[in-house]
């Protein structure tokens, strides 16, 4: 109850709301009888506030952490509370924090299983550490043992789709073009089997019109943003990632010499 009227209250008494998990954190300090269901209380909130309130996030996920390493240390739930630790220190920039608790999620979650959800999750987690750090040699080898474990457990889930889309980034930043576009082509072939229509679509065509920009195949390059618009102007036509591609679209036009086209993308 507490930890709701705290969610009730961020946008509007801050102040009361930090109180209020602050109380919710010394109650599950005390908790004896019913640790697992006070931690997914925690963690629940927390994952509501990462975006919101990560300082309260962060506050969450330490109590149910510490709360996991009393009662069922080195536990799959220990792994979770960790990577929902980490993620909030990943929002806060504190990337040093953030990759010690993935680190830790994945040593527990290889031993539990080498092979599991779980373990890609972690190895992944990794992966953005590094490549927001700029380590795209580290970045790459983190997200390809990802793919290995996602690709072995379903082909053509989400989860490989997204480690193929953050293999493509870190191939393209690193001047591979040709690699990223098939890292790319692939992820596409699995959003649109899943969903034609979804952002993960959207954001995979924008990519690879992207590609096709740098590589200077201009006339490509606008039949991906194209596609990837009409995707955003059904979702959100006020997005960034609508913008995004206008843009991309507008150098397109403006490259193959149509300025009146990208004057009308870029306004």
């Amino acid at each position: 109850a507490l930890l709701e009227q705290a969610e009730c209250l961020m946008a509007s008494d801050s102040e009361r709301a930090r109180q209020n998990v602050e109380q919710a954190v010394q109650r599950a300090k005390a908790e004896t009888r019913h640790p697992n269901k006070t931690v997914q209380i925690l963690l629940d909130f927390c994952r509501r506030a990462f975006f919101t309130a990560p300082d309260l996030a962060q506050r969450t996920a330490e109590a149910a952490l510490a709360l996991l390493e009393r009662h069922s240390p080195e536990s799959g739930e220990v792994a979770r509370a960790l990577l929902a630790l980490g993620f909030v220190f990943q929002l806060r920039e504190d990337l040093e924090r953030a990759q010690r608790c993935y680190e830790r999620a994945l040593k527990i979650s290889e031993a539990i299983n080498p092979n599991s959800t779980e373990t890609a999750v972690a190895l992944q987690a990794l992966g953005i550490v590094f490549y927001l750090r700029e380590d795209l040699a580290q970045a790459q080898r983190y997200y390809e043992r990802a793919l290995r474990i996602y690709e072995a457990l379903n082909p053509t889930s989400i989860g490989t789709a997204f480690i193929l889309i953050s293999l493509g980034s870190v191939c393209q930043n690193r001047g591979d073009l040709a690699q990223a576009q098939q890292y790319y082509e692939r992820a596409l072939r699995i959003y649109e089997t899943l969903n034609p229509t979804s952002m993960g679509t959207a954001l995979t065509l924008s990519s690879l019109g992207l590609v096709y920009l740098e590589q200077g195949d201009l006339a490509q390059a606008q039949r991906y943003y194209e596609r990837a618009l009409r995707i955003y102007e059904t979702l959100n036509p006020n997005s960034v990632e609508a913008a995004g591609a206008l843009s991309g679209l507008g150098w397109a036009f403006w490259s193959q010499g149509d300025l009146e086209q990208a004057q009308r993308c870029y306004e």
